[in-house]
Order: C-alpha cells, then structure tokens, then sequence
C-alpha cells in the first residue's frame, strides 16, 4: 500500500514543535518502517 501526500506534514510537524521548545526525532528500519518520536517540554520548563 503506498500511502501519498504533498511531503510538507513532518516540515510543517518539525516548525509547530521546535516553536514550542520541543524537538522531533526519526528512527528508520529499511522493510519495518518508521517511528517519529515528538518531545515538548512540560509547561513550567520552558525557555523564551
């Protein structure tokens, strides 16, 4: 099954995130797929 799309989603994903002092991370397995990892920091801990 091959699943299409305009490529922009983990850019536009990446943008929101890292604004909000988060990162994302990928690990990738040739044949198994793919995990996005998205990491936010807790409210109190975040820095301008």
């Amino acid at each position: 099954r091959k699943i299409s799309g305009m490529g922009i989603g983990l850019y536009v994903i990446r943008e929101i995130v890292t604004q909000h002092g988060g990162s994302v991370d990928v690990e990738s397995h040739e044949g198994q797929g793919s995990t996005f990892r998205v990491i936010l920091p807790l409210a109190g801990d975040i820095r301008p």
